[in-house]
């Protein structure tokens, strides 16, 4: 992260470098993990600011159980400008900031992971319903739908067919689609779909993707 006091003053750093471990005043903060104080970078070419323009700077470690996670840094154009004082009140600063920084990413971590015991939660609710329905003794008539749903709903899909192939006859016996479809789709429509990707399902024995119906 990148701000200027005064952007008439400095030039406008329109892309954010990559710094390199041991790279100037930043780089060698996250190197040695101590603070630096720069007086003049022109008489300390070995640790130059971040821009050319700039001559004074002041980086300090952001720490958390000794723990690198960044570099707070303040420059200037004017040279001798920081002092211990200075130090004292930027360090204050990147302590706070580690705090801040450690339970945005815990938050993250644990909404993340909450994430993930809610879908397998909801993916287990789902397979014990779809078991369930398929032990069941009401008629495949009553089932299929409910079952179609349920599919639709652990692939979240907006529309789950089922249909069933008479080998006997070669053709499309029973279809079925889950709740809500017939609202969406035409149901002529939805069979004529339905029944010619079944047949070359049945044919060509491969997955069939459609992306327009």
């Amino acid at each position: 992260i990148y701000a200027q006091n005064d952007p008439a003053s400095v030039p406008e750093l329109t892309t954010p470098p990559f710094i390199e471990v041991g790279q100037g005043v930043i780089g060698h903060v996250a190197q040695t993990h101590q603070s630096l104080c720069v007086a003049d970078g022109r008489t300390e070419p070995q640790q130059q600011p971040l821009m050319q323009d700039l001559r004074a700077a002041l980086a300090v470690p952001i720490l958390l159980n000794n723990h690198l996670l960044g570099v707070l840094s303040i420059e200037s154009r004017s040279p001798d400008t920081y002092t211990d004082q200075h130090t004292t009140i930027l360090q204050t600063l990147a302590n706070q900031a580690a705090l801040v920084i450690n339970v945005g990413r815990s938050y993250t971590k644990l909404r993340i992971n909450y994430d993930q015991l809610q879908d397998a939660h909801s993916d287990l609710t789902l397979r014990n319903e779809i078991s369930r329905l398929s032990s069941s003794m009401s008629s495949l008539k009553q089932r299929l739908p409910q079952f179609a749903s349920y599919l639709a709903a652990f692939a979240e899909a907006d529309v789950c067919l089922i249909t069933l192939w008479d080998d006997f006859d070669s053709k499309v016996r029973t279809i079925s689609w889950s709740e809500g479809t017939l609202t969406q789709i035409d149901e002529s429509h939805l069979n004529t779909i339905a029944s010619a990707c079944t047949e070359l399902l049945v044919r060509t024995t491969k997955p069939i993707i459609i992306n327009h119906i």
